[in-house]
């Protein structure tokens, strides 16, 4: 078991591989698509693509094509394709893992080295099938690793306060893995954890951090300069990652199974504030603000606060920006205070996003990621309701319009315990 970080830059000019587009019959009686691409060492290697909850996109196709121009073919699964998904949180429960055995061993069958390579969700079904297949081909070289990119494998939504909980087959694989992570992401302050849990199979697992970029890059339909840029340099980057993962196939036993490794399917986010169930007592909060200042949120005892964690890249975090500051408002004077935690950006960034989208409540800094950390958030937006007492009571992930009959119930509601009587 051995860790290894990586900080490559790599630029890549525009390649063209040639390509093949026929359905795949598996013995599992399935037809799935393949986009196939060849290249100069496609005997020896081959890299099969799996799709993330996403489905296939174009831009990751072309990123596929132009990896096979570096030697590898490439075999592209259009898995939502073959089983009229639509693209959705939990599109991939839906594809038997049987049939991605069948998808690997026929993928294997003709080339001495197998890759797996997926993002986000897609995860979870490539690392379950590598292990069936491993469970089938005890001591077998051929499948060689996996490469991930910002790699979803969460068991369920966290609960606020919570830290993340990941699936069964991260601690059962123990293929080589490289792991690629955007820095703007959430997944990136518990990458930690990921990684120790990838690794206690007995995964060679090296990690490679992508500053610039959010989870979802590579299929983004409007990406930003930043985006085309890393989307430019991949084909490089994951072909290098390939060549780095060669020398530590072998022979491997797939390790045990602890626990189910099902998901429930219709989870989803709650629809509004929930009460809060973990420890009310909240974490210590005390960061700098945007002029100096430094903000505890243990001064603010005897008002109600809203704790908000959010970042300027993401959308739902935006989104939610008006209806806090209408709820500021509406509340300020009758002892109601938003506190807007930033995370992981730099003052610079920050204040430049505020230029264009000014905002009445204070906004700290947690550049270090040392708050969201202690208060266990593992997704943006994520706000934690806060009585006149110090106690946390209700909390919610993902965006509210925060002005809402139902949201403001809830917070004269706290603003009237207040002047009740002690008990």
């Amino acid at each position: 078991m051995r860790f290894y970080l990586c900080l490559l830059s790599l630029l890549v000019a525009p390649v063209f591989a040639s390509e093949l587009a026929e359905p795949l019959f598996l013995d599992t009686g399935a037809e799935i698509p393949i986009e196939r691409y060849s290249g100069a060492d496609a005997a020896h290697t081959r890299v099969l693509w799996l799709p993330s909850e996403e489905g296939l996109q174009s831009r990751e196709l072309a990123v596929a094509r132009e990896l096979a121009a570096t030697g590898p073919s490439v075999w592209a699964a259009d898995l939502h394709t073959a089983y009229f998904l639509a693209a959705a949180r939990t599109s991939l429960e839906q594809v038997p893992v049987e049939d991605v055995v069948s998808l690997i061993e026929a993928a294997a069958a003709d080339v001495q080295q197998l890759f797996l390579f997926t993002s986000g969700r897609g995860a979870a079904l490539a690392l379950q099938a590598a292990r069936a297949w491993q469970l089938e081909h005890p001591g077998s070289e051929r499948l060689a690793g996996a490469v991930l990119v910002h790699p979803n494998l969460q068991k369920g939504l966290p609960e606020p306060g919570e830290p993340p909980s990941y699936r069964p087959v991260t601690t059962a694989t123990n293929l080589p893995i490289y792991l690629f992570q955007p820095g703007l992401s959430a997944k990136r302050w518990h990458l930690s954890d990921l990684a120790r849990g990838l690794a206690s199979g007995g995964s060679d697992l090296f990690q490679h951090f992508l500053p610039s970029v959010s989870d979802g890059f590579m299929n983004r339909e409007q990406p930003d300069d930043a985006e085309r840029a890393m989307n430019q340099q991949m084909p490089a980057l994951i072909a290098r990652a390939v060549r780095l993962l060669e020398p530590y196939a072998g022979p491997r036993q797939a390790p045990a199974l602890v626990g189910s490794d099902d998901v429930d399917a219709e989870a989803g986010l709650a629809a509004g504030l929930r009460p809060y169930t973990g420890d009310p007592a909240p974490p210590e909060l005390n960061l700098p603000g945007l002029q100096g200042e430094t903000f505890d949120l243990q001064s603010y005892e005897g008002r109600v606060v809203l704790v908000n964690f959010w970042a300027t890249w993401c959308p739902p975090c935006v989104h939610e920006i008006p209806s806090l500051g209408r709820l500021q408002e509406q509340f300020e004077e009758q002892g109601f205070s938003v506190l807007a935690v930033d995370v992981g950006e730099d003052e610079v960034t920050v204040r430049r996003f505020l230029e264009k989208r000014p905002v009445a409540f204070p906004v700290l800094l947690d550049l270090a990621g040392e708050a969201v950390n202690a208060w266990n958030v593992s997704a943006f937006p994520t706000n934690f309701l806060i009585d006149a007492q110090g106690r946390i009571r209700y909390s919610y992930y993902g965006a509210l319009e925060w002005d809402a009959p139902e949201v403001v119930a809830i917070v004269k509601k706290l603003l009237a315990e207040m002047h009740e009587p002690a008990r």
